[in-house]
């Protein structure tokens, strides 16, 4: 019988036995395991002689390489069949943009670094925008520090990766991809400088928020309050919860709690009395309905508790760039 690709996956996992099989099929998208699992389904029986030409062939791709022998237009042509040509070629920009970045990506930080730290600082702030937080954040905390805050100023007001930029930066590198372009890219600048600051070292999350506060304390609390947000608090651990349950008034934990996930209520009620926790649930059901202006108020005042006792040292939030030794 002939038998489909999808369905030769289906033997060769069985081949590979459980462990390997599920190694694969936790890396395969939901599309490919359906198939893969119809295959399963249809492949009852099978003969000696068929599996024993499935191992053949699988060794002779191992062995020789596998060639692709489908080209790009050849995909293009395959793809209009079912989605139209318009569509087709919005998949390929979106591919051309994504394969561009990645491969920006790839650039070694050091590298990177050397090379954009005599750049202008909005071709370094679109940079960082395109990078992954974490390398964005070992970039950032190695620039000399008036550029970091020249950055992070950019940063905080920016709307949209600079295509111009992105692509000066490709051509030196000459990563070249089918001489696609990058395109303009939505960001929320405020979100980005705070996603860099998770990851920076605590020297730099400190020069650069205090900075942004001499000049705008509400831009500087904005930052604060995406960098670490309520639910956060999950990653303190018990000793920390319970540090940070003495400092809070119950008030604002009651309300605080009423759209925390079922995951960070268990935390802290583990770290409570068995009678604290009866009263808290009691005034949490009492209470009712609660505006959600007055549950994010909540909130931020333990947020705010929460940053006061990492400052003083006696609790560390999670999310920083730093290692931690016990």
């Amino acid at each position: 019988m002939e038998i489909k690709g999808y369905e030769k996956a289906a033997i060769l996992l069985n081949i590979l036995g459980e462990e390997l099989a599920g190694e694969i099929l936790k890396n395969l998208d939901r599309k490919d395991l359906k198939k893969v699992t119809l295959g399963i389904n249809r492949l009852k029986d099978l003969s000696m002689e068929t599996i024993e030409e499935l191992k053949k062939e699988v060794k002779k791709y191992i062995e020789n390489g596998i060639k692709l022998s489908i080209d790009e237009e050849t995909i293009k042509s395959l793809l209009a069949k079912n989605f139209g040509k318009e569509e087709v070629s919005r998949i390929f920009e979106e591919v051309g943009e994504e394969i561009k970045i990645e491969s920006f990506e790839s650039i070694d930080t050091s590298t990177l670094l050397n090379f954009i730290v005599s750049e202008h600082p909005q071709t370094i702030t679109s940079i960082l925008c395109a990078l992954e937080p974490k390398k964005s954040a070992e970039i950032f905390s190695k620039l000399p520090d008036g550029v970091k805050f020249d950055v992070a100023m950019r940063l905080v007001s920016m709307e949209k990766v600079s295509e111009k930029a992105l692509n000066e930066v490709l051509d030196i590198f000459k990563i070249q991809f089918n001489n696609r372009a990058v395109k303009e890219k939505k960001i929320n600048g405020l979100r980005a400088l705070a996603d860099i600051l998770n990851f920076s070292d605590k020297n730099t999350e400190e020069f650069i928020l205090s900075m942004i506060e001499e000049k705008d304390t509400s831009l500087s609390d904005k930052i604060r309050n995406l960098m670490f947000v309520f639910d956060d608090l999950i990653k303190l651990d018990d000793r920390g919860i319970q540090t940070l349950l003495k400092e809070i008034n119950n008030e604002d934990l009651i309300v605080a709690l009423k759209s925390a996930s079922d995951a960070l209520k268990e935390k802290i009620f583990k770290n409570m009395s068995q009678r604290a926790v009866q009263i808290i649930k009691e005034e949490m059901e009492a209470k009712g309905p609660v505006k959600i202006s007055d549950v994010e108020r909540a909130q931020q005042n333990i947020l705010k508790v929460a940053r006061r006792l990492e400052a003083e040292g006696r609790i560390i939030l999670g999310g920083r760039g730093d290692d931690v030794v016990v």
